[in-house]
């Protein structure tokens, strides 16, 4: 039997680096997903189709954030999406074009599309007819 090897300082430095990275890449992928015509969700649409998506979804990340905390659009269906973008809507002072650009992107990945809740996400919250905690 081989003696078993002592880890020296710099090869459990190396190791925990590796560790480090794994999880800071494991932990910075979005919940917001981004569009990619690989997904089912996007299977034969046009490129039109496809830059108004990413359009809505630039719009959601930039609109949304800033009175509070952007959810995970598979969080909701999608009445539960045309319900708060809806009593959104005139809050932030939308336009109809924002609007429809947020609402495309989040029904297209809305759940029920094939984009699941990550993990340690609740299910629909809050529910329709409740309010968002401010920032």
């Amino acid at each position: 039997m081989r003696p078993r090897r002592r880890i020296t300082g710099s090869a459990a430095a190396l190791t925990a680096a590796v560790f480090a990275v794994a999880a800071a890449l494991w932990g910075c992928r979005s919940m917001i997903p981004r569009i990619d015509p690989a997904e089912p969700a996007f299977h034969g649409r046009s490129v039109e189709e496809l830059r108004e998506l990413d359009l809505g979804r630039s719009d959601y990340l930039a609109k949304c954030s800033g009175c509070h905390a952007l959810y995970a659009p598979a969080r909701g269906d999608r009445s539960y999406w045309d319900h708060w973008v809806g009593a959104m809507a005139e809050r932030s002072k939308l336009t109809d074009s924002d609007r429809r650009l947020i609402e495309g992107y989040l029904f297209a990945v809305c759940r029920g599309t094939g984009f699941e809740a990550s993990p340690g996400f609740p299910a629909a919250d809050p529910k329709p007819g409740g309010s968002f905690t401010r920032r």
